[in-house]
């Protein structure tokens, strides 16, 4: 990116995150911005059983994160009384 196509806000934004929806928008963004620190800021929240399958899910969704420019991947694990039942 050339100097005069960097928005004049870019000298106070040195990162961005991505709640679980921004999965489809961290490729584009990763490509436009390369030198932008992204960060994956908050894990889907799944069925609240911590079954394999969602495990496996999880693992796909990180590897789609680090693939498309994140620096950082953030799971949150919920206390169990704020879970889904």
């Amino acid at each position: 990116m050339q100097k005069h196509e960097v928005p004049r806000s870019s000298k106070y934004i040195a990162g961005v995150g991505f709640q679980w929806a921004g999965k489809h928008a961290i490729g584009a963004i990763h490509e436009k911005y390369p030198a932008l620190k992204i960060y994956q800021t908050e894990q889907e929240c799944g069925n609240g059983r911590n079954e394999w399958s969602h495990c496996d899910y999880s693992w796909e969704l990180m590897k789609h994160y680090f693939n498309h420019g994140a620096n950082v991947y953030e799971y949150r694990l919920m206390p169990p009384s704020s879970r889904a039942a």
